[in-house]
């Protein structure tokens, strides 16, 4: 019956520990985060796209893996510059990077780093995925001259 207890307890804290967002959809506050980020794309110097769509990579060679505070840097970066634009806005920035670290839990990532430049804008792409597959962050970086 002791083990009993044992048993019970760690089936909790694994329960408590387990990944509960799988998709950025299910966080109103990663949505309200994204939402702002596509609104003002076009009015900003610096915009930042985010996206959880799986991409095929063809040459995974030129990636590298990382660890999944990499990508929670990378969308904190994109917050902070909602931040910069409308200081006074109130965001859910927290809850936000709460659920964005749910969501990468804490797996080794791949990522995959490209530039595309263009006539009036350069775009910057990180893509990251895991091992498993459950895992797709893409952030997009646009600079305008």
């Amino acid at each position: 019956m002791k083990y009993a207890a044992f048993f019970i307890s760690l089936f909790i804290f694994i329960s408590a520990q387990a990944r509960t967002i799988t998709s950025l959809r299910q966080s109103d506050a990663i949505q309200a985060i994204s939402s702002m980020l596509s609104d003002n794309a076009e009015d900003l110097k610096v915009s930042f796209r985010i996206s959880d769509k799986k991409n095929t990579i063809n040459d995974v060679t030129k990636c590298a893996r990382v660890e999944s505070n990499h990508a929670l840097m990378a969308f904190k970066e994109a917050m902070d510059s909602v931040l910069k634009i409308f200081p006074d806005e109130e965001i859910p920035y927290y809850e936000a990077l709460d659920d964005m670290k749910d969501y990468l839990d804490e797996t080794p990532l791949t990522l995959c780093k490209y530039a595309h430049a263009g006539l009036e804008t350069q775009v910057v792409t990180l893509y990251y995925f895991d091992k498993g597959d459950k895992i797709h962050l893409r952030i997009d970086k646009t600079t305008r001259p």
